[in-house]
């Protein structure tokens, strides 16, 4: 990345105020340095910045739109690297998902008290020992139905 600096003829240090103007100039300066995709959106996240936080200086306003394309490219890259590490396929195959789900239908038709209570105890957090000897009774039960 580079840095985009005021022209040579510009005031550096206690300059005053940039108008409307100067801070177009800037803004499509430093825009003009990005990739050419993204010069457009450099532009408008360096008006955002102006508007958020108004520069008082020149050197402020030149500071605030390099930051703002740096940001920006920070943002992609992330935004890419996120989108390149996201699986492509599904890691279990619907055939799988809809086999198991008849199989659990099945269950519940077949044995309805035991496949109510062993949902019921797997959504508790806490668990007394008629609990665990009811739950391992229903499995048995249930091991029976398939």
């Amino acid at each position: 990345m580079t840095i985009s600096r005021p022209p040579s003829g510009a005031a550096v240090g206690a300059a005053a105020v940039p108008g409307f103007h100067g801070l177009s100039n800037i803004a499509s300066t430093v825009a003009a340095t990005a990739d050419i995709n993204l010069r457009r959106d450099v532009y408008q996240e360096a008006w955002r910045k102006y508007i958020q936080y108004p520069p008082r200086t020149k050197t402020g306003a030149w500071l605030m739109a390099n930051h703002a394309r740096d940001s920006l490219y920070k943002r992609e890259k992330y935004q890419r690297k996120v989108k390149d590490s996201a699986p492509t396929e599904p890691s279990i195959e619907l055939d799988a998902v809809v086999e198991a789900r008849e199989s659990l239908r099945e269950m519940a038709r077949r044995c309805p008290g035991a496949f109510a209570f062993i949902l019921n105890y797997i959504n508790q957090v806490r668990h007394s020992g008629a609990d665990r000897r009811m739950a391992c009774y229903y499995r048995q039960q249930l091991r029976a139905c398939q």
